[in-house]
């Protein structure tokens, strides 16, 4: 029966035939079942429950599914081609009060933040229902799962946990409520997302009020609705086979690994342990294979006539093929996470890899001091090697693949993941990545960017581009995808400055990337080709070494550059100017700290400065042609970058770095675009990428284009390139002035 649109009624039924319609009949008593649509979503009940339904409510509509798909999948069900303003969710096993109903709308319609309400629950003999409660904790989770919640029954922390030192008969905002009676907000659901369908039965009401939470909606409890449930803690019992209790504890390690900042830290931060391990799982196979095809060459020793050189002899050469096969597999790609990639591209990898290497090992036996002593290896002993290692190989990376799939066919270590962009591409993606769990991604919902009026109405955009890093940070996010962001560059250049640093993968699938700033391989992303920036989890081990760098090179240059301080010095001293000259400038995370240099303009510079002709601005850069102020010595200084010597003492503090972005004035970053700001995430520096180029006849967009590159592609091997360019600026006289 179709109502005008306020409110809609779902039930979930399994084999409930009489509590069914003891509720419906509680629903026909309370509201005019023509002003809501009422649907029953039955699993596969073998009681006649559907039966029952049809005969005595005609109005309500039944979706009968055949067999049991699990409670959230059903409200899911009920949820799409439902109409109303307000959602309310009713188990079978409630019967509803007169009143409860109005008094739940009114309240919804009174509070417009609100996106859950839940009633007072009463046990059938009138008892307090304890229905609203604090989100569980490790601690919560012993008290209630173990033999602790019957020795210590009125511990604080399960008083604390089901809210027993509060009356229960006031209006109040709380952590969530049991999912038996919930109100909800259908812009809210719109925006947060329905009920997740990885939660068979239990914790997928936690789930929807711990998301109705961090998007910024109340979740309320109404004491003044009442409603009886039937409730019986089926997952609570004393026997460990208990399926309900399995179910029940494995939704909530399924919450917890969807939830727990403590698993999404170690997500976030599982390449520095995954890389490693799996070399070294692969060097253990290798070991492995030698060690069992040498046995087997010694237990056909009575066939084989030849001397069977000890096991310790092999070990040299195969120290060389680990490393030429280890390195082979790193770069053809074996331990990056190719979710789609078959068994067979696995073992024709593998098995090319194999084979390099044993032409590697075999050529370094050639030129070995062994092989002229005569030193000759069992060919029964390589070639067995070779075989087992390939098999062995296949079978520990086909294994690593096998528990990854099985993990995410359950619901588990999936990779919570956003789509930048609206279009048909995006859309298709995240078909792609929301048909099942076997690719392993748990696509959260979309994010819109600016100026893109073609949203469509089907769409759980959850935000826009602007707020996409805090949005990250809330939802657990491990990958963000853009989908043709090349027109909204700079709306995603700070998010993905950003990301580096939050250990947040990132990809941009595009037909025309912005490949100025990007530099970075093209991988296939389940057929699109797409611009892939790792997780930083090396980012702070690289930035530790690269601060141990910059000490050193700025004590050794002080050192190597002391004579000629001295001699700046005694210049500045003769000219009758103060030697060195203090500037305030905006650092790292727009920190400001004194800069300094030796001075190179007149005393009363700045006062002077508004008066000054021959300005000349690009974007919030202020530079002067032939500027008046600078001294004789000082346009000697200047010429030659000497002025920037002081920096060094910069970088010794940690304001600085060798290498990195110009620090610019805190009015200049006043003047800022919000996509600048990007040149900001990392320590400025004494030289950098634009300040090395032989014209320097950049403009100020493009000056920010190259520190952003500089952000996004920053590797050792990048700083070492900007530093043998930097002496030929220097003497050309096109520096790091600034």
């Amino acid at each position: 029966m179709k109502s005008d649109g306020l409110l809609s009624i779902i039930i979930v039924n399994y084999n409930s035939r009489e509590l069914l319609k003891n509720c419906l009949h509680s629903i026909q008593s309370t509201v005019e079942i023509q002003e809501v649509e009422i649907f029953v979503a039955d699993n596969d009940s073998l009681d006649g429950s559907v039966e029952m339904v049809r005969d005595n409510f005609p109005e309500v509509e039944i979706i009968a599914n055949d067999s049991n798909i699990g409670y959230s999948k059903a409200i899911n069900q009920a949820i799409r081609p439902s109409l109303g303003k307000y959602i309310l969710i009713l188990n079978a096993d409630t019967i509803v009060m007169p009143g409860a109903i109005q008094t739940l709308l009114s309240f919804m319609e009174n509070n417009p933040d609100c996106g859950v309400a839940g009633p007072k629950l009463s046990y059938p003999d009138g008892k307090l229902q304890y229905s609203c409660r604090t989100y569980q904790t490790v601690k919560t989770t012993l008290f209630r799962r173990t033999f602790l919640g019957r020795i210590f029954p009125k511990s604080k922390v399960l008083r604390d946990h089901l809210m027993l030192d509060w009356d229960h008969c006031s209006e109040r905002e709380v952590d969530w409520l049991q999912g038996s009676v919930l109100m909800l907000r259908r812009w809210a659901i719109d925006r947060t997302g329905p009920m997740d369908e990885r939660y068979f039965l239990y914790f997928e009401d936690v789930d929807l009020c711990y998301r109705m939470k961090i998007a910024g909606w109340k979740v309320c409890y109404v004491p003044q609705a009442e409603v009886i449930h039937y409730y019986r803690r089926a997952s609570y019992g004393k026997s460990l086979f208990n399926r309900d209790l399995f179910v029940h504890l494995t939704s909530m390690l399924r919450y917890h690994d969807k939830w727990s900042k403590i698993l999404y830290m170690a997500k976030r931060c599982m390449h520095i342990l995954k890389f490693p391990s799996r070399i070294s799982l692969d060097f253990v196979g290798i070991l492995f294979s030698l060690r069992l095809a040498f046995s087997l060459r010694e237990s056909i020793g009575l066939i084989e006539s030849k001397p069977l050189y000890p096991i310790d002899i092999y070990y040299q050469p195969l120290m060389v093929f680990s490393i030429c096969t280890l390195s082979i597999y790193y770069f053809m790609g074996l331990y990056e996470n190719k979710r789609h990639k078959s068994w067979i591209d696995r073992l024709f990898s593998i098995s090319k890899g194999i084979l390099i290497s044993c032409l590697v090992m075999i050529l370094f036996h050639f030129f070995s001091e062994g092989y002229q002593h005569g030193l000759v290896y069992s060919r029964i002993v390589l070639v067995t090697f070779t075989i087992i290692n390939i098999l062995v190989t296949l079978f520990i990376h086909q294994s690593i693949h096998f528990l990854s799939r099985l993990l995410w066919r359950h619901g588990f270590n999936l990779r919570r993941s956003l789509i930048v962009g609206t279009d048909p591409t995006a859309i298709r993606i995240g078909k792609m990545l929301s048909a099942g769990p076997d690719l392993g991604y748990d696509l959260v919902g979309f994010i819109s960017l600016p100026k893109n009026s073609k949203k469509p109405q089907h769409l759980q955009i959850i935000g826009d581009v602007e707020n996409l890093v805090e949005i990250c940070l809330r939802e657990r996010i491990q990958e963000v995808v853009f989908v043709n962001v090349d027109e909204h560059f700079e709306n995603i250049v700070l998010p993905l400055t950003k990301f580096r640093k939050k250990f947040i993968n990132t990809r941009i699938i595009s037909n025309d990337s912005e490949s100025k700033v990007i530099d970075t391989r093209i991988k296939d992303f389940f057929g699109f080709p797409s611009l892939e920036f790792e997780r930083g989890s090396y980012y702070y081990l690289t930035l530790g070494l690269k601060r141990l760098t910059d000490v050193f090179m700025a004590l050794f240059s002080i050192t190597l550059l002391s004579p000629l301080i001295f001699f700046i010095y005694v210049l500045l001293k003769v000219e009758g100017r103060e030697v060195f000259f203090t500037q305030k400038r905006v650092g790292k995370n727009g920190k400001e700290f004194p800069m300094y240099k030796f001075r190179s303009m007149f005393d009363d510079a700045e006062r002077v400065k508004r008066h000054l002709e021959n300005i000349v601005t690009e974007g919030p850069i202020f530079k002067v042609k032939n500027d008046p102020r600078v001294t004789p010595v000082g346009r000697i200084l200047r010429r030659y970058n000497l002025d920037e010597i002081p920096q060094l003492i910069n970088v010794l503090k940690g304001h600085m770095s060798i290498i990195g972005p110009r620090p610019p004035l805190p009015e200049e970053v006043a003047a800022y675009d919000r996509w600048h700001e990007a040149r900001l995430e990392i320590k400025p520096g004494i030289t950098g990428l634009w300040q090395v180029d032989k014209e320097r006849k950049w403009k100020f967009d493009e000056m920010v284009r190259l520190d952003i590159y500089y952000i996004l592609n920053w590797s050792p091997l990048l700083d070492i390139k900007i530093l043998i360019r930097t002496p030929g600026a220097i003497l050309r006289g096109t520096g790091f002035n600034g």
